[in-house]
C-alpha cells in the first residue's frame, strides 16, 4: 500500500434511494449540486486536518 495507515479517507455518499438518476440526466444536474452542497463535510475536514496537516 502506498499510503500509510490513516492517510486514505474515501468519502462516497449515496443518493437518496428516491432519486434514481441516470448518467446522462442533465435535467438532474440543479438538484445533484443542491444535494452535494448540503453534505455534511465537517468530519472529513476534521480528518484532513488530522492527517495531512
Amino acid at each position: 500500500m502506498m499510503l500509510g495507515a490513516g492517510q486514505y479517507q474515501r468519502y462516497a455518499p449515496c443518493l437518496p434511494p428516491q432519486h434514481n438518476v441516470a448518467m446522462d440526466d442533465v435535467d438532474a444536474l440543479p438538484w445533484l449540486v443542491e444535494w452535494a452542497e448540503a453534505l455534511p463535510l465537517e468530519p472529513l475536514q476534521a480528518w484532513l486536518d488530522a492527517a495531512w496537516f
